[in-house]
């Protein structure tokens, strides 16, 4: 029995000893497949973390380029949209031109032209030297010049009247309806002389032939009668009638202006039309692209303040570079006609400083906006400072709280620098801008209410607590 126990305790030992190695090897694998099982999760869980910060690396580099196309776009569309509007528009285009008439450098210059026109018409030199004698004829040139200047003179008359003011507006709306016509394919009303696309210019030096008739009869010949010529009538019907009534051969373009080329007529109408698309296009992208900008950007405010800052930018760029084109057409131009392009320029600065100044006041609000109502330490200041300010408006700048917050304090330690400032700014504001009777009287009214507002807030004074309040306190 001895014997066999030991044996058999050996025996044991052994299965048992079998059986703990294969249980170690498969705890061994269950480890393992536990580690591998983790590793895969943690492969997983960084591709998932990775994503984010993927996607936010990419709004980050895509945001600015959205920003600057769209600034660019914007710079490209905003002349364009204002010259579409100016000019192609025959309402606006009239509301440019037509207080050109009651300036002296353009009546002046007309006034030049249409007596050019008039001598062009009528052989004054030859008349006045047939009728002197042989040994005289050398006095037709200095007399035809003094007639020219008295000629001038008399068309100046007709081009400083009301009546000719009446006359410019409805010749330039023909004019400028005759240029849509023209280019938006419409030419059946537009004379075509030689190939050239004429404009009828005619009716102002008939308007000269009739005053120059009642003054200086003389000139023209004897019992004739001053047909009467509308801006609608073809230049070539028109030149007949003159020619019929002054017995003259004039040419059939005399008093017509060529605007286009006939032969390059079709591609400047294909020209307006891809311009009028692409203008459509441009104003539709403009949307668009800021909400796509401020979509993708993860900081939007800031976004926001970049593109109303490039906004800002190109506008005060745009409005200079105008300024330096205009100049420049007005250097071209002739010496005596100067003054009148310098006229003309003038209006259409005007119009385009109005067009980039309602732009420049929205990017500017928008900007403001932004800035003050982030969270940057100055500007949480400042709402705090103009709250404390509102509420001593209101009527609680008497508590204790509000008369003594810092913003009434300065206000207080500051009065009579403000109300100085103030008044300043509304004197030298009426003295450097011409205002109207209503602009006066509202510029006067928010001047009255800012003294009275800074004299309520600075004569307020925060209570004092009563002398030993401490001391029973304590």
């Amino acid at each position: 029995m001895s014997e066999d126990t030991p044996t058999g305790t050996g025996s044991e030992g052994a299965a048992n000893g079998g059986e703990n190695d294969s249980g170690n090897v498969e705890d061994a694998e269950s480890v393992d497949e536990l580690r591998r099982e983790r590793d895969e999760l943690r492969v997983e869980v960084e591709k998932l973390h990775d994503r984010p910060e993927k996607r936010r690396r990419m709004r980050r580099i895509t945001a600015p380029i959205l920003a600057l196309v769209t600034v660019l776009i914007f710079g490209a569309t905003v002349p364009a949209a204002w010259a579409h509007r100016e000019f192609l528009n025959t309402d606006r285009y009239v509301q440019i031109v037509g207080p050109l008439a009651s300036d002296p450098a353009v009546q002046e210059a007309l006034a030049r032209e249409i007596t050019n026109e008039v001598f062009d018409a009528l052989p004054v030199q030859q008349n006045i030297a047939s009728a002197l004698p042989p040994k005289a004829a050398f006095l037709s040139v200095p007399l035809t010049s003094a007639i020219k200047s008295f000629v001038h003179d008399q068309v100046l008359k007709v081009v400083q009247s009301e009546a000719f003011q009446t006359f410019w507006t409805g010749a330039n709306r023909f004019v400028h309806g005759q240029v849509m016509a023209v280019l938006n394919g419409d030419s059946q009303t537009v004379s075509i002389v030689n190939g050239k696309v004429l404009l009828n210019l005619l009716p102002l030096v008939n308007l000269a032939l009739k005053q120059i008739q009642t003054v200086a009869s003389g000139l023209l010949p004897a019992n004739v009668t001053i047909p009467t010529i509308t801006v609608s009538e073809i230049p070539s019907e028109a030149v007949q009638k003159l020619n019929a009534a002054l017995g003259t051969n004039l040419p059939s373009d005399f008093g017509a202006i060529p605007v286009y080329d006939s032969k390059d007529l079709e591609a400047l109408q294909k020209g307006v039309q891809a311009f009028n698309r692409i203008l459509i296009l441009l104003l539709i992208l403009i949307p668009i692209l800021i909400a796509l900008t401020l979509w993708v950007s993860v900081r939007r405010r800031r976004t926001l303040v970049e593109l109303m800052t490039g906004f800002t930018l190109v506008l005060v760029l745009e409005r200079r570079l105008s300024i330096a084109a205009l100049n420049q057409v007005v250097d071209k131009a002739r010496p005596a006609n100067r003054a009148a392009v310098r006229a003309l320029t003038d209006q259409i600065s005007h119009t385009l400083f109005v067009f980039t100044g309602w732009l420049l006041a929205v990017a500017l609000i928008v900007l403001v906006i932004a800035l003050v109502t982030g969270p940057y330490r100055w500007a949480v200041a400042m709402r705090r400072w103009f709250v404390e300010v509102g509420h001593g408006i209101v009527g609680t700048a008497s508590s204790p709280k509000v008369a003594g917050s810092s913003a009434v304090a300065w206000i207080r330690a500051h009065r009579d620098p403000l109300m100085l400032a103030g008044a300043g700014v509304a004197v030298l504001l009426l003295l450097l801008v011409n205002v109207s009777f209503w602009s006066f009287f509202v510029v006067t009214l928010i001047v009255v209410l800012y003294e009275l507002i800074i004299f309520r807030l600075a004569g307020t004074e925060p209570e004092q607590e009563p002398a030993g309040a401490d001391a029973a306190g304590g």
